[in-house]
C-alpha cells in the first residue's frame, strides 16, 4: 500500500507538475499570441504610418511644386515689371535727351546766327576798309599823275599805275562776273530723271580761274558710308565727287577745264574739331569759313532742290534742304552743314545721315 501510495503520490505530483507546466505553456501561448497580435498591430501601424508618410510626402511635393510655380510666376511678373519700368525710364530719358538736343540745337542755331551776323559785320568792315584803302591809293595815284604831268614838278618821277586785273579772262566763259549763273556739265535733274545742263553760280573770279558752286542741290549722299571718326581727306563723299560725279557729269574736254586745287581743311571754328590735312581736289564741298566769305546772307546761302529731288519728296519743306559742308562738326563723327534756312550749322549731323550735296570747283578761264 505504501508503495502504491508512493506511486500515486509521484503520479499526483507529476500530474500536478504537468498541469502547472501545461498552464505555463498555455500562458506562454497566450503571451506569444498576444505578442504576435501586438507585432501584427505594429506591422499594420507601420504600414499605416508609411502610407501616411507617403501621403504627406506627396502633399509636400504638390505644395512644393505649387510654391515653385508661384515663385516662378512672381519672378516673371517682377521681371516683366522691371522691363516695363526700364522701358519707361529709357523712354523718359530719350524724351529728355531729345528735348535737350532740340534745345541745344535751337541755341546752337541762335548762336550761329549771332556769330554769322558778327562775321558779316566784320567782313563788311573789312570790305569798307579795303574800299577806303583803294580810294586812298587811287587818290595817291592821281596825285602822282598830277605831279608827273606838271612840268614845274621835278620831285616825283613818272610811274605807271598797274592795270586793274579783269574779273574774267577766258575764251570759254567770257564776261562772267560774281553771282552770274553759267551752264557746265549735265546731271539728272528733270522730274523723270532726265539729263539737264548743270547751272553753276559764280562765287569768285581770280587769277584766271573762277570758283563756282551748283545753283541747286543735285543729289542726296552720306558724308561717309561708315559711322566713325572721319575727315574730308578720307570720307566717301569726297570719293564720290571726284570720281563718279566728275566722270558722269562732265565730258573729257570739260574735265580738263576743272582745276586741281589744294583744299585747306581748317578745324571747326567753334568746337576745334580737327579738319585734317590739306587735299588735292577737283570737286569739293565748301568749308564753314568759305560759306561766310562767299555768301552775304542766310537767304543767299540757301539752295533749292532740282525737280527730280523735289518729286522724290525727301526735302524738309519749301523745296530747300540741308546740304553738307566739308568741315567737321562738333565731333569727328559729325560734319558741318547748311540748314534749309541758310544758317551754317557748326554742330552738324552724324556722317552716316543722308542729306543734299552742293558741289563746288575752280574752273580754268
Amino acid at each position: 500500500e505504501r508503495q502504491n501510495f508512493l506511486h500515486f503520490y509521484c503520479f499526483f505530483i507529476t500530474h500536478k507538475q504537468m498541469l502547472r507546466e501545461l498552464q505555463q505553456c498555455e500562458e506562454y501561448k497566450q503571451f506569444v499570441s498576444h505578442e504576435v497580435n501586438s507585432y501584427k498591430k505594429t506591422i499594420d501601424l507601420t504600414e499605416e504610418i508609411q502610407k501616411e508618410n507617403e501621403r504627406l510626402r506627396k502633399q509636400l511635393e504638390q505644395r512644393e511644386q505649387k510654391r515653385q510655380a508661384e515663385v516662378e510666376a512672381i519672378k516673371k511678373a517682377a521681371e516683366k515689371r522691371e522691363r516695363e519700368f526700364q522701358a519707361q525710364v529709357e523712354q523718359k530719358r530719350q524724351a529728355e535727351i531729345a528735348a535737350l538736343e532740340q534745345a541745344a540745337a535751337q541755341r546752337e542755331r541762335e548762336l550761329n546766327a549771332q556769330i554769322e551776323k558778327h562775321e558779316r559785320e566784320l567782313e563788311a568792315i573789312k570790305q569798307a576798309a579795303e574800299k577806303r584803302e583803294q580810294e586812298l591809293k587811287s587818290q595817291i595815284e592821281n596825285l602822282k599823275k598830277h605831279y608827273n604831268t606838271n612840268p614845274n614838278n621835278p620831285v616825283i618821277s613818272s610811274s605807271k599805275q598797274k592795270p586793274k586785273s579783269e574779273e574774267v579772262v577766258s575764251h570759254i566763259f567770257r564776261n562772267i562776273n560774281v553771282n552770274d549763273i553759267i551752264n557746265f556739265g549735265n546731271y539728272p535733274q528733270g522730274k523723270q530723271g532726265e539729263l539737264l545742263s548743270l547751272e553753276w553760280r559764280v562765287l569768285a573770279v581770280e587769277n584766271n580761274r573762277a570758283l563756282i558752286i551748283t545753283d541747286k542741290l543735285i543729289d542726296y549722299k552720306k558724308y561717309n558710308e561708315k559711322y566713325n571718326d572721319v575727315t574730308w581727306e578720307n570720307c566717301s563723299l569726297r570719293i564720290w565727287m571726284n570720281n563718279e560725279f566728275l566722270s558722269s557729269a562732265f565730258s573729257t574736254d570739260q574735265q580738263k577745264r576743272i582745276a586741281v586745287v589744294t583744299i585747306q581743311n581748317p578745324n571747326n571754328p567753334k568746337y576745334d574739331t580737327k579738319g585734317g590735312v590739306a587735299t588735292q581736289d577737283k570737286v569739293f564741298a565748301l568749308s564753314i569759313p568759305e560759306t561766310i566769305k562767299y555768301f552775304s546772307s542766310y537767304n543767299d546761302r540757301k539752295a533749292i532742290l532740282t525737280d527730280y529731288l523735289q518729286k522724290a519728296g525727301l526735302h524738309k519743306g519749301n523745296n530747300s534742304d540741308f546740304y553738307w559742308l566739308r568741315s567737321p562738326g562738333s565731333l569727328s563723327a559729325r560734319a558741318a552743314q547748311v540748314d534749309n534756312d541758310g544758317i551754317t550749322d557748326r554742330m552738324g549731323r552724324y556722317v552716316t545721315e543722308k542729306i543734299a550735296v552742293r558741289p563746288a570747283m575752280w574752273i580754268i578761264l
